[in-house]
């Protein structure tokens, strides 16, 4: 059978099985012929890529997304789009921000996508804008994009991320519900966020949509060790500094029992500074930014993931982490309780709470048997976050507000 192709009948490969057995496979030739042959064997999820389920084509030419470059993903709200891009089919886009740009092109970007925006929402067959914001300038700027979708008479759902947005918002509050009561839907990242939406701004409808994270690119064995991993802004509000400050008060008990790598931007000066002055060489390393194969391997041989935020929304790194089967280490803020189980996936400790967070680190460590059971049931808890599950949803999203 020359030119045979090779089809796996099979709709979805689940993380949490890990392995697939496959009991037949389907031969069609070039003569579009079928030949159904029985086999037995198994193959590993990191041998196989599955292209997600796809949002209903004809829902999807009439939704048009609005945030900042997604490709390549810097950030949760990039990481996000850019997931959604593999779901949504045709992904209609416009990009309002791009990382790294002066102010001039900046504003150039803006003017060029709302002008854009405006042809697609005029002549182009849009009936849904779909938003993303977080809070700041970016919520601005897509206020622009609300009140003109708006104009326009079509329906426009505000998706907020990132935890800033609840101080933001006490500083702002009249112009932050304005823009609120006239969105058709806000996009809730949790139940506790939907909550403050609705008691503080009263908007039409609020709706929670599960963040949505891929498959892992690359599973391997975790190391026998305990091996930390942080990813975020480097900066006071991530905790990074807090967690230098749990490691170098227990570093000599740490010390070959445990890891961790750094990996991120912002204030990297500090941190060298701090990891030098406290002599944490030997217990951490700063890995930088890291994306792809680097990222991967990283995620897939670490098995503590650590994340000491003062504020979030529904953090996209702690999800990662979790469909690489890790335990996570993190605070009760923003949505995160809804996704780390105390004593279950997870430790939860107060934001700033040094002591806490080096016990925390400290039990981890010395208890493999406890990272592996958290790790297992973070695969668990996370399934409903796949990009199977999270596509029902805005399926249903979508298709409700075309038909309005």
């Amino acid at each position: 059978m020359s030119a045979a192709k090779l089809q796996i009948m099979s709709r979805y490969f689940s993380s949490y099985s890990r392995i697939v057995s496959i009991s037949s496979i389907v031969f069609i030739n070039e003569d579009n012929e079928i030949y159904n042959k029985s086999c037995n064997f198994t193959i590993t999820l990191r041998d196989v890529h599955v292209k997600p389920d796809m949002i209903d084509r004809g829902i999807s030419k009439k939704v048009l997304t609005v945030g900042p470059e997604y490709d390549p993903p810097k950030g949760g709200i990039a990481k996000v789009l850019g997931s959604y891009s593999r779901i949504i089919s045709p992904f209609r886009f416009i990009k309002t921000y791009r990382q790294g740009s002066n102010p001039l092109s900046q504003l150039l970007l803006l003017g060029w996508s709302w002008l854009k925006f405006s042809y697609l929402c005029m002549f182009g067959g849009v009936r849904i804008i779909h938003i993303h914001c977080c809070s700041n300038n970016s919520f601005w700027r897509k206020s622009l994009f609300v009140c003109t979708g708006k104009a326009f008479g079509k329906k426009v759902i505000l998706h907020i991320h990132g935890g800033g947005f609840e101080q933001f918002a006490k500083v702002h509050h009249k112009a932050v519900s304005r823009i609120i009561r006239r969105t058709d839907v806000i996009v809730a990242l949790s139940s506790s966020w939907k909550e403050y939406f609705e008691r503080t701004f009263s908007p039409k409808k609020v709706t929670v949509l599960p963040n949505i994270v891929e498959e892992p690119m690359k599973l391997t064995e975790k190391a026998e060790s305990a091996v930390g991993i942080f990813l975020g802004n480097i900066n006071e509000p991530k905790g990074i500094f807090d967690l230098l400050a749990a490691i170098a008060s227990h570093k000599e008990e740490l010390r070959g029992k445990f890891f961790l790598h750094i990996c991120g931007k912002g204030e990297e000066n500090r941190l060298m500074n701090i990891i030098a002055e406290n002599g944490l060489g030997g217990i951490v390393c700063y890995d930088g930014w890291v994306a792809g194969e680097r990222k991967a391997s990283l995620m897939s041989m670490a098995n503590i993931y650590i994340l000491p935020s003062y504020a979030e929304g529904l953090p996209i790194s702690i999800l990662e982490a979790m469909t690489y089967g890790m335990a996570i280490i993190s605070t009760p803020v923003g949505g995160i309780p809804e996704i780390v189980r105390q004593n279950e996936n997870g430790i939860l400790i107060a934001p700033g709470d040094t002591e806490a967070l080096s016990n925390a680190i400290l039990k981890l460590a010395e208890d493999k048997a406890c990272r592996y059971d958290m790790g297992r049931r973070s695969i668990e808890i996370v399934q409903p976050y796949l990009p199977k599950n999270v596509e029902r949803h805005l399926n249903i999203l979508y298709s409700e507000l075309s038909k309005i």
